[in-house]
């Protein structure tokens, strides 16, 4: 027996929602300076997010509404340390730093769908509970070398460790047989990079300069469930080389900024979210991309007015 072709709509226009969402921040930022060269910081942050996700009452169900009830808990934790060398006239100068963070997000769903209204008669789409966790580790360098005048050295790097895990316990409507299908996932995965970084700048003036970078950006890789089959995807860890190119620059007594950048960006396993299949609409896979390329170019003008309003 095929599906009713009312989830190949994809509920467009029933899916209705709202949304409550509560985000406390909390932030201790401690600096001790050392000696006139040396200062250490250490940054601690915690951002808790509640949100709740419920269908809005009407006074009538229609056809194929989705019902929703879910929320979802997230919690990010992060510790930086920080030591510092030098100031703006220093021919050396630069940051070294460890980083942790902990990054927690809690789902508990459960969507329905009504299939007649007049009954009414009313499936479960979705239920779910899920966990998922991301810790992360770094030693990070950043540092400038005026070795010639106007001409400074910019060097830099990032090792980082990565774990992302995920657990989840559920099942899904089959459009197709209007059987279900189970949402069980329990792994984890674990990178570890190196993110160099290099570049050089030059003063073409007090008030302008010039400078050229070098980069490498990461996003972690993990793993997920191909719904409706008990296979796991696993997705490479996506990378990037940055090269960018930056001017920036002050006039009329420095009331006036002019920056300007451009970039190109290349790819290597970008992810990539598709859907895949139409019996479980707007759910998604991530695919690494064979190439992928970005670049552009992007200009910014500030101008502060005698009144201390200032305009971009």
């Amino acid at each position: 027996m095929s599906g009713p072709d009312f989830f190949a709509r994809r509920f467009d226009d029933t899916t209705a929602e709202r949304r409550d969402t509560y985000v406390n921040r909390y932030i201790a930022d401690l600096t001790y300076e050392i000696n006139e060269d040396w200062k250490i910081q250490s940054i601690t942050s915690f951002v808790d997010t509640d949100v709740e996700i419920t269908s809005p009452q009407t006074p009538t169900l229609q056809q194929f509404q989705l019902i929703r009830d879910d929320t979802r808990e997230g919690g990010d934790f992060s510790q930086d340390i920080r030591l510092t060398y030098g100031s703006a006239e220093s021919q050396f100068s630069g940051v070294f730093g460890l980083f942790a963070g902990r990054s927690t997000f809690d789902l508990d769903s459960n969507i329905r769908v009504v299939a007649d209204p007049v009954t009414p008669f009313i499936l479960p789409f979705q239920q779910l509970q899920a966990k998922n966790k991301s810790e992360t580790t770094a030693l990070y360098a950043d540092t400038r070398y005026e070795f010639v005048d106007r001409w400074t050295l910019l060097a830099g790097g990032r090792l980082v460790h990565d774990k992302v895990s995920a657990n989840y316990t559920g099942s899904l409507l089959d459009a197709s047989t209007f059987g279900y299908v189970p949402l069980t996932e329990n792994n984890s995965v674990s990178n570890t990079e190196f993110l160099p970084k290099i570049g050089l700048a030059f003063e073409l003036d007090e008030n302008q300069n010039l400078a050229a970078t070098i980069s490498k950006g990461y996003r972690p890789g993990y793993s997920e469930l191909i719904i409706g089959t008990t296979d796991i995807n696993t997705v490479r860890p996506e990378s990037l080389w940055a090269y960018e190119l930056a001017y920036r620059s002050k006039w009329l007594e420095d009331r006036l900024q002019v920056n300007g950048n451009v970039f190109y960006y290349d790819y290597t396993n970008q992810q990539v979210p598709i859907e895949f299949d139409p019996r479980f609409p707007a759910q998604t896979i991530s695919l690494n991309a064979a190439e992928s390329h970005s670049y552009g170019a992007e200009i910014e003008v500030r101008y502060g007015f005698d009144s201390g309003l200032a305009g971009c």
